[in-house]
């Protein structure tokens, strides 16, 4: 009985002793995204009276990103190639991604997308907006590491 109460003393110990870590791959920073990615899907969905309407897949070849340490990113879509900035921020738990581009047209481009690392090698992007008449777009962005 002492052995079996000795051994229930050292194992809460060791358990309320244990540092609890994130779940593996899930924390992000402006450095975790660092490198090159490709664009692997790309999904447009359509809400109307908050309620699922459609989804639209659209094509992904040649989408890429570079992702810099200094909190630049280079753009290119198809023959188009453009530079911005990047940063994530961390808030209220969930991880938000902003990127500022010169858009296909010469115009700024610049959107604000919740950031999920899927691994070490994949993280998603959510982007939702809605219009004046309610219906809500959610662009839902898988990106692969090149």
């Amino acid at each position: 009985m002492r052995y079996l109460n000795l051994l229930i003393f050292l194992t809460l110990i060791f358990s309320l002793g244990c540092k609890k870590n994130n779940p593996p791959a899930t924390e992000i920073t402006a450095k975790t995204i660092i490198g090159q990615w490709r664009v692997s899907s790309l999904v447009y969905q359509t809400y109307k009276d908050g309620k699922f309407y459609r989804e639209d897949p659209l094509e992904t070849n040649g989408y890429y990103f570079e992702f810099k340490g200094d909190g630049t990113v280079n753009y290119t879509e198809g023959s188009v190639s453009s530079t911005g900035t990047y940063a994530i921020k961390n808030e209220g738990g969930k991880y938000y991604y902003w990127v500022g581009i010169q858009g296909r047209y010469g115009a700024p481009d610049e959107g604000t997308a919740e950031i999920k690392m899927l691994n070490k090698d994949s993280f998603s992007l959510q982007f939702t907006t809605s219009d004046v008449t309610g219906i809500r777009y959610i662009v839902l962005e898988t990106m692969v590491r090149k």
